[in-house]
This record gives structure tokens, C-alpha cells and sequence, in this order.
């Protein structure tokens, strides 16, 4: 039997401080999980066009990219997976961004955009690549 009654309640087991890294990918995961639930059910059952279907395919794939990505950070604090995510989030905006401006109002976001997003979406993802990479080879 307990002596005293701190000796009756267990110590708390430290717990592993993700911390803003994840935060900031559960954020951006959840942001484009939203624009893919809705550009897909705007798709479904009133726009039938095809750039609804490409907003939803990207954005549902780097919403999932988002919250693993916010995982690795969170566990390593890698300044070059922060930097794939905002590459990557940018690059969605941008590319996804000029679709829909294409959709809704007839015209294009600006000169480029759809492009530089994909080269941004491009350059997140290599990010993510030499990350892992550099991160095998320390060990």
C-alpha cells in the first residue's frame, strides 16, 4: 500500500515532442484535403471538367505527402523537409491555383503559373529525395 498519495499515482511516461512540424503538416495536409473533397465532389455532381479531376488528384496526394511530411520533421527537425514542404505547398497553390482561376473565371491566374507550380511540386519532391538521401548517408 501507497505511503502517500504521489506514490499512488504513476509518473507521467515522457511523451515524444513532435512539435510545429507536425502541426505544420497535419495544416497543410488538412488544407488540401479539403480542396480535393470539395474540387472532387464539385466534379461529381456539378462541373463535370477536367480540371476539377487534376485539383483533386494533386491536392488528395499531398495532403496524405503533407501529414508524413510533418511526421519526419517533427521526429527530425530536418530544415530540408520544412523547406520540400513549403516548396511543395507553394507549388500546389500555384498549379492547382491556376486551374481553378482557368475554371471559374475563364482566365489565367498569370502567365506561367501552372508551370512554375509544377516546377515547384518538382523541386519539393527532389528536397524530399536529397533529405533522404543525406539522411542514409549520416546514418
Amino acid at each position: 500500500m501507497p505511503e502517500s498519495a504521489s506514490e499512488a499515482v504513476p509518473a507521467e511516461q515522457p511523451r515524444t515532442k513532435l512539435g510545429q512540424g507536425l502541426g505544420l503538416g497535419l495544416a497543410l495536409g488538412g488544407f488540401c484535403g479539403v480542396i480535393a473533397i470539395l474540387s472532387s465532389a464539385a466534379s461529381s455532381h456539378t462541373i463535370d471538367n477536367q480540371y476539377l479531376g487534376i485539383i483533386s488528384q494533386i491536392t488528395m496526394m499531398h495532403a496524405a505527402a503533407f501529414v508524413g511530411l510533418g511526421v519526419a520533421h517533427g521526429i527530425t527537425s530536418s530544415k530540408g523537409i520544412a523547406f520540400a514542404m513549403l516548396l511543395l505547398f507553394a507549388g500546389v497553390g500555384l498549379f492547382c491555383g491556376d486551374l481553378a482561376q482557368r475554371l471559374f473565371v475563364g482566365e489565367k491566374l498569370f502567365d506561367f503559373a501552372a508551370p512554375t507550380g509544377g516546377m515547384l511540386m518538382i523541386l519539393g519532391w527532389l528536397f524530399v529525395f536529397l533529405t533522404g538521401l543525406n539522411r542514409m548517408m549520416k546514418g
